[in-house]
Parts: C-alpha cells; structure tokens; sequence
C-alpha cells in the first residue's frame, strides 16, 4: 500500500503474497488456540456451566457456526475453480472473470454495484 501510494507504483505479486502470508498466518493462530483451548468465549456463563453443558455448547457452536462458514466458503471456492482451471489458470489471464455469472471483472464489479 504504501509502494503504491507514496511512490505510485504497486506490485500485484506483492499484494498476493501479502495475503497468502495474512492466510497462513490466521491458519496458524486460529489453529493453535483451539488446540491449547485458548480460543475466546463468554467466560461469564461458560465458567458457571458444568462440563457437559460446555461441551455442548462447544458442539452447538461448531454444528451452527464454523461448519456453516466452512461450507460457504468451500461452495465460493468450488465455483472460481470451476471458471479458473479450465481457462488455465489466473496467472496468463488478463482479464479476471466474475466467478458467479462468467463476467469479465468490470462488468462483474458494476453488477455488484
């Protein structure tokens, strides 16, 4: 941001690595803290609860909450494959496509509009 602001010229590699690097980086830490069971709750009612109470709490909140996201996320990425991989990837593209509707970029970023 500031290679592009400051002195006019922006790096679409460094841009992407940022955000590979931003990904593993949440990967990692989100990781860790289920692991070692630091990851954050309501610790008010969730300390008065027994163990079986938590537990299911824990199991409500992965059935309602992540595997929900998870699969969204896992649809989104399913249908940018399905458009990117048979044109060859997005490295020799010049022109992105709008994964939900075959558009080029432009029109897909004024369709959003």
């Amino acid at each position: 941001m500031i290679g592009r602001y400051a002195f006019g010229a922006g790096s679409v590699m460094a841009e992407e690595i940022e955000w590979h690097l931003a990904g593993a980086a949440w990967l990692v830490g989100l990781s860790y803290t289920l692991v070692s069971d630091d990851h954050v709750r309501v610790d008010v009612l969730h300390e008065r609860m027994s163990v079986r109470k938590q537990g299911w709490i824990e199991l409500l909140g992965l059935l309602f909450l992540l595997l929900p996201f998870a699969a969204i996320v896992r649809l989104r990425s399913v249908a940018v494959l399905l458009v990117v991989v048979p044109s060859g990837g997005g490295i020799a593209r010049r022109r992105p496509v709008c994964p939900t509707a075959g558009r080029s970029s432009s029109s897909c970023r004024s369709a959003s509009r």
